[in-house]
């Protein structure tokens, strides 16, 4: 089932859980943690400390990840003002375990996705033009279909984030009856290649699960593969398990083929 927000003719699509089965990743600087055994110091944060960002507005978090550990690790290093070298990051991976359908918005279309990830821009692009020449004439549809492709191509503005932020808000947060869960948007760090998502904090404190923690290095001119370190934290349930150093090549191997086989590039 799809619902218009009229406003900003972008739509929320109800999704099969299964279609989320996936693992997702976040990063935090390693510094920056003063308990990695503590849940909380790898989720959103709190609201005082939120400022306006692509997806949230001021005081409003929202639970920001990617589908690919790169795309995730790439989105701190090439956003930082100041070049660290070195900086070791926390990298965590979550899944979603939801007793429901899923309430979308995607932002993706046909422009501003490329690679593995345009087939997902297209159908979406294709759906809205079909809603659009159904409803209106052929003049209004047009208007329709680009007033739509403007709305969401202000995800892909690298220098403002004030209308994607807002529009993230009123997905998001605005209506309490009617919450959206997930936003689907293209990562520019990865010039559209793949994709970020941002949760509703809601959902994510329901449904949104840890995994593990691993610790990667962000040296910038080797950031295309970044190296991983044997120390993983484990966590069910999302409370801690257990740490292990894992200084076996085969068993890191295996353990990071469980938690990123399905990335999507």
């Amino acid at each position: 089932m799809t619902n218009y927000f009229l406003f900003f003719l972008i739509p929320s699509e109800s999704y099969f859980k299964e279609q989320f089965n996936g693992h997702y990743y976040r990063v935090r600087p390693l510094n920056d943690i003063n308990n990695r055994q503590n849940f909380s110091e790898y989720t959103y944060p709190p609201k005082q400390f939120v400022q306006n960002q692509r997806a949230n507005i001021k005081n409003s978090p929202v639970f920001y990840s990617s589908i690919h550990p790169k795309t995730a690790v790439l989105e701190y290093v090439l956003n930082q003002k100041d070049e660290k070298e070195n900086d070791l990051l926390a990298l965590s991976v979550w899944n979603i375990t939801c007793d429901r359908d899923i309430r979308v918005v995607n932002l993706l279309n046909e422009k501003n996705t490329k690679e593995g990830t345009k087939f997902l821009g297209i159908n979406n692009t294709n759906s809205f033009k079909k809603y659009a020449e159904s409803k209106f004439s052929a003049q209004d549809a047009q208007y329709m279909i680009s007033l739509h492709e403007y709305f969401i191509n202000s995800f892909c503005n690298k220098n403002s984030h004030i209308f994607s932020s807002y529009i993230s808000y009123k997905c998001l947060y605005e209506n309490p009856n009617f919450q959206v869960d997930i936003l689907l948007y293209p990562s520019l760090v990865q010039n559209n290649s793949s994709i970020n998502i941002a949760l509703n904090t809601n959902f994510a404190d329901k449904y949104l699960n840890l995994k593990r923690v691993y610790v990667v290095n962000t040296i910038r001119n080797e950031i295309e593969r970044p190296t991983f370190y044997g120390d993983v934290m484990f966590f069910k349930n999302n409370l801690f398990e257990k740490e292990m150093i894992l200084d076996n090549s085969t068993a890191m191997a295996t353990l990071t083929h469980l938690d990123f086989r399905d990335s999507v590039k």
